[in-house]
C-alpha cells in the first residue's frame, strides 16, 4: 500500500510538470490502398528536391523503379574512352530493395479535430540502379530445369535464378507520377 502511495503521488507531482494541453480522439483507420514508405538515399539540401518523371512498379515482387527528371550534370559523368555507350550514364534511375518489417509503422495525420493513423504495408529502400554496369554480352545464361510436370522443386525455387527469372517475366506496371 505504501508503494502505491508514492506512486500516485510521484504521477501528480510529474502531471504538475507536464500538464495536458489539448487532448482529442485517435482512429486507427483501414485503407483500401497499399501505403509504402520510401527510403530515399540522402541528398545534400543545396541539391534540391528531385522531380520523378517515370515511375513503374512490380507488384507481386514489390519492386519499384523512378525514373529522376534531370539529366545527370556534367560534373557528375564520368567521360572515359572505356565507358561502352551503354555503359554511359545520361539518367538517374532508383530501384526498390524490399525492407522486411521489424515493426509495425503509421503516418498520422489531423482531421476533423480527431488523429487519425493508417498503418504502413511496407517499406522499400531505394537505391540508385547501376544495371548499366553489366556487360550484357558477357552475362552467363542459366537455364532453370524444371520436373517434368512443369513444377519447379523447392530446392530450385529458392536459387537466385529461378527467383531472378520470376521477376524477369512479371511486366512492370506504369505508375502515374504527379
Amino acid at each position: 500500500r505504501r508503494q502505491s502511495q508514492k506512486e500516485a503521488a510521484m504521477a501528480a507531482r510529474e502531471a504538475e510538470d507536464d500538464p495536458v494541453v489539448s487532448e482529442f480522439p485517435v482512429r486507427l483507420v483501414a485503407s483500401e490502398a497499399e501505403i509504402f514508405l520510401l527510403q530515399h538515399p540522402v541528398r545534400a539540401a543545396s541539391r534540391g528536391s528531385e522531380r520523378y518523371v517515370k515511375a513503374r512498379m512490380k507488384r507481386s515482387h514489390t519492386l519499384l523503379e523512378l525514373e529522376v527528371g534531370e539529366p545527370l550534370p556534367k560534373a557528375h559523368v564520368e567521360e572515359d574512352v572505356f565507358l561502352t555507350p551503354t555503359r554511359r550514364v545520361t539518367k538517374r534511375k532508383l530501384v526498390s530493395a524490399l525492407v522486411r518489417p521489424e515493426t509495425n509503422y503509421a503516418i498520422g495525420f489531423m482531421r476533423g479535430g480527431a488523429f487519425h493513423l493508417v498503418p504502413l504495408d511496407t517499406t522499400l529502400q531505394l537505391r540508385p540502379d547501376v544495371t548499366h554496369l553489366e556487360d550484357h554480352q558477357d552475362t552467363a545464361r542459366v537455364k532453370i530445369k524444371t520436373p517434368r510436370s512443369g513444377e519447379a522443386t523447392p530446392a530450385q525455387q529458392n536459387t537466385y535464378a529461378y527467383r531472378r527469372q520470376q521477376q524477369d517475366n512479371e511486366p512492370w506496371t506504369d505508375l502515374a507520377v504527379e
